[in-house]
């Protein structure tokens, strides 16, 4: 696996897709090993799928891999694919195309390309969580305030984000740390069930921005974190984190 790739791989608390379309942005001077009348797929979108692929939890090509073409149509557009104008459907290289492309890329311009991306925003997030006697929501014990504040160091903008959610739990049955990996888990879920309901129902077929991609948490490669709720081992299975709404802040 190219070593810019497995830059990526040490990064704390990715954000796969999010994180891969920043990171696009920054592959723009990168050699196309490609000669020019074989590139069929833009060099920059198979990369970023490999980027979200690695920073997924990928390990290997065979793994970068079955991790592109498995992944719905919508990722696959926000990644840079395009749509077949015959076929309207999205398109992705074959496995060995992959590996043989990312086995060829100039790997000084990529590692240039992931360390400029991993340092171009500083974030913060904190939870603050809150019991109540009663929640309007079955099983609800706590209600959770996750709020992002992030800085884009390259664009000079600092934006906040509010995430609410309602949990199962009890008071000081779960460490910060602990409600932010299920909270992560939640979103994992999410994405399993949006990929089957696209490929399997064509739920959603003109999804073409990346707008239009829900924004899991947590956000960015480069990232230092906060968390207020107390810490205590689980007493019972661990539920599901369930979020009602998300207000976003400019």
């Amino acid at each position: 696996m190219p070593s810019g790739l497995e830059q990526l791989a040490r990064t704390h608390s990715p954000q796969p897709l999010p994180d891969a379309v920043c990171l696009a942005r920054f592959l723009a001077g990168l050699p196309d090993p490609h000669a020019r009348r074989g590139r069929r797929f833009p060099l920059i979108a198979i990369v970023a799928a490999a980027a979200a692929s690695v920073l997924g939890g990928a390990r290997s090509l065979t793994a970068v891999t079955d991790w592109i073409a498995d992944a719905p149509r919508w990722v696959l557009l926000a990644l840079g694919f395009s749509v077949d104008p015959f076929s309207k459907t999205v398109t992705v290289p074959h496995p060995t195309t992959v590996m043989r492309l990312l086995g060829r890329l100039d790997g000084d311009a990529l590692d240039a390309a992931v360390s400029a991306f991993l340092q171009t925003s500083i974030e913060i997030r904190r939870i603050k969580a809150a019991v109540f006697r009663h929640l309007d929501y079955p099983g609800a014990c706590q209600a959770l305030q996750v709020v992002r504040w992030r800085k884009d160091l390259t664009r000079k903008k600092i934006s906040i984000q509010r995430l609410y959610f309602v949990t199962s739990l009890p008071a000081g049955a779960a460490s910060g740390a602990e409600l932010a990996g299920r909270i992560r888990g939640h979103w994992k879920i999410e994405h399993q069930l949006h990929h089957v309901r696209d490929t399997t129902f064509t739920e959603a077929p003109q999804r073409s921005a990346a707008a239009a991609c829900p924004a899991p948490w947590p956000p960015c490669a480069t990232s230092r974190s906060a968390c207020s709720a107390r810490t205590a081992e689980p007493t019972s299975q661990p539920p599901a984190v369930i979020p009602p709404e998300t207000h976003s802040d400019p």
